[in-house]
């Protein structure tokens, strides 16, 4: 996706086929190992803890799916660069990857309606949130230890981005 970016953006099927045919793979081989959704399944959700906030805080009209959870992955990237486990230029380069597939749109919503609005996911478990946080380029780890102050600032990071980035379009 991120050395073929141009083609696949303009439509190119000879460079969509093997993208769209490694993630149909990935997703089944994850499903195979996983069919109850025990826990390996829940590395498919990258970016959806965030991504199901903004679409509620959004009543589902503001961003398609995919753009909300472009935001979310934004978010988790921001979340595990300040926990330590994502170097600064994997998580530069999550974010050029996800923003070269964009652009994503602004949206309206506050850090603090986010971060409750996350209390309702349904990867929450026995009062615990799970997220799914990359660790390197194409590796995750499920984390359940977040704190709110933790989820705040990463939600907060990630909406100062959009702020920016629409403000310099604008």
């Amino acid at each position: 996706m991120e050395s073929n970016a141009a083609a696949i953006l303009r439509g190119d099927l000879a460079a969509i086929q093997p993208v769209v045919e490694a993630s149909v793979q990935m997703k089944a081989d994850v499903v195979a190992a996983d069919e109850r959704e025990g826990g390996l399944r829940m590395i498919l959700n990258f970016g959806h803890t965030v991504g199901h906030a903004i679409e509620a805080a959004t009543q589902y009209k503001a961003l398609l799916h995919g753009e909300a959870i472009g935001w979310g992955m934004i978010a988790a990237t921001r979340l595990a660069h300040t926990r330590g486990v994502l170097d600064a230029e994997a998580a530069r380069n999550i974010d050029t990857l996800v923003h070269a597939y964009g652009p994503l749109p602004a949206f309206q919503a506050t850090a603090e309606q986010l971060v409750k609005l996350t209390g309702s996911d349904k990867k929450k478990r026995s009062g615990t949130l799970s997220f799914v946080l990359p660790v390197a380029i194409g590796k995750v780890e499920i984390v359940r230890d977040v704190t709110e102050a933790e989820l705040h600032a990463a939600v907060e990071q990630m909406l100062a981005e959009m702020r920016a980035a629409h403000t310099v379009s604008a």
